[in-house]
């Protein structure tokens, strides 16, 4: 039974749903994006019951039909693919599907030594080739053990930005290519034209050659992605020392300030009580007016700000935001910092935990230390069951525009300063659980992360 004859059967419609339910699935395991699974299931039904009254329409254009769905997607949803994930998404699932189709098909003719017209005669042939090439696919992903998210993480990687275009292109191109070769087999067994191009065995040995390129493609980019996390992580961990060292100094230093002071508090309790003994006001006031006020001052200033962060029982957090508020303080920016319960790192990865407090606090010192009046604010409490982070900082703009701020390379301040906040929103696509609330108004531009 051919692709594209026209006989409506339950086991050609059945074949033809199931294939787009396994579609949209690879689509949601590769996107990180949870689509609705009544969307899942409610896609697959639409286009089958498209497919019965427009076969020829259908069975021409399939491979537009996911690209179609995408864009639909995309453009309610606001997810704002670049051009690179847009076309992955489109073509990947479908040209995976075709291909472990096609090698179980080969596989199957192989083992029983038939022919592919012999085969297809088999009333239940579409079934079984699809399960066979589900099972195929199933057994690569767990034996090559890609990691989904490593791969979306790929796509978005400057470094790798030749690479991963070539990847999506040779995907393209090989999903094109066995979609043309299915309307050419088409229109010649409807002898509407005649080709001496050996057909069948260019789609036997074309799925084979483009696994080993695929493969190829995406061993490497998994490996350049794992390398430069594992470089990420050893540089978090060096900065994390030098944050751990710096900390502790200015523990120390404060705990001398704090000694000095216990001491000069002695001496002017002596001074205070002789001039209360003697009843010598004017030197009561003096004492008061000249030491006393200004000494309640310095117990007030940023460097005892920085000390609130001990109750974070979590030593790398601790130490990349002490590092932070630090390098804060000596731009002058004016800080405020609360932590009100003793906290540890929230419900999601350490490392992608560090990397927003680090994205975050960057943007927000950049940002205030250009305003006249610079201040930063830095929360970190428990509410109701939640952890909740707050990173509050002045602006020179009365207002910033916060629809555009996560594109990938905007800023308002020059090419390529948005790609932190654009980390961001991809790290965060990763969990249900965390919600980033981005507000700007009176000259004060606050992010306010929930993790629950």
């Amino acid at each position: 039974m051919s692709f594209f004859e026209f006989p409506i059967t339950l086991e050609y419609e059945g074949h033809f749903f199931l294939k787009w339910v396994i579609i949209l699935l690879i689509f949601r395991q590769i996107s990180l994006y949870k689509l609705n699974w009544k969307y899942c299931l409610g896609i697959p039904l639409f286009l089958t019951f498209l497919e019965v009254f427009y076969y020829d329409i259908v069975g021409l254009f399939e491979i537009l039909l996911l690209p179609i769905v995408l864009m639909v997607v995309n453009y309610r949803n606001k997810l704002n693919w670049t051009k690179t994930q847009f076309l992955f998404y489109s073509f990947f699932p479908f040209s995976v599907v075709t291909m472990f189709i096609n090698l179980a098909t080969s596989f199957i003719l192989f083992c029983f030594k038939l022919s592919l017209n012999d085969w297809w005669e088999y009333r239940w042939s579409d079934f079984v080739t699809l399960f066979l090439g589900t099972i195929f696919c199933y057994l690569f992903y767990n034996f090559v053990r890609l990691d989904n998210k490593i791969i979306h993480s790929g796509l978005n990687n400057l470094k790798l930005k030749k690479v991963v275009n070539s990847f999506v292109s040779s995907i393209v191109i090989y999903s094109v290519t066995t979609f043309g070769l299915e309307v050419l087999y088409y229109i010649e067994t409807k002898d509407w034209f005649k080709t001496s191009i050996d057909i069948i065995h260019i789609r036997r040995i074309l799925p084979i050659v483009y696994f080993f390129i695929m493969i190829s493609f995406l061993f490497y980019i998994s490996e350049e992605v794992k390398k430069e996390q594992e470089n990420e992580l050893i540089r978090l961990k060096d900065q994390q020392l030098n944050s751990m060292s710096s900390y502790s100094e200015h523990i120390e230093s404060l705990y001398t300030q704090i000694r000095g002071f216990r001491h000069d508090y002695t001496n002017l309790l002596v001074s205070l009580n002789e001039a209360i003994h003697h009843n010598d006001m004017p030197a009561v006031k003096s004492i008061y007016d000249t030491v006393l006020v200004d000494s309640g001052k310095s117990l007030n200033t940023d460097s005892y700000q920085i000390g609130n962060l001990a109750k974070i029982s979590n030593p790398s957090v601790k130490s990349i935001i002490s590092a932070k508020l630090m390098e804060a303080h000596q731009k002058g920016i004016a800080l405020k910092v609360e932590v009100e319960d003793y906290m540890d790192s929230p419900k999601m990865e350490l490392l992608d935990f560090i990397r927003i407090l680090s994205i975050l606090l960057d943007n927000a010192i950049e940002a205030a230390e250009s305003c006249q009046k610079p201040s930063l604010v830095f929360a970190f409490f428990k509410d109701k069951g939640s952890d909740i982070l707050i990173v509050e900082n002045s602006t020179e703009k009365k207002r910033v525009n916060t629809k555009t701020i996560f594109q990938r390379g905007f800023s308002s301040k020059g090419d390529n300063r948005g790609i932190g906040l654009a980390n961001v929103k991809e790290i965060l696509d990763k969990y249900d659980n965390v919600i980033l609330n981005t507000t700007s108004a009176d000259y004060q531009f606050r992010q306010e992360m929930k993790v629950g």
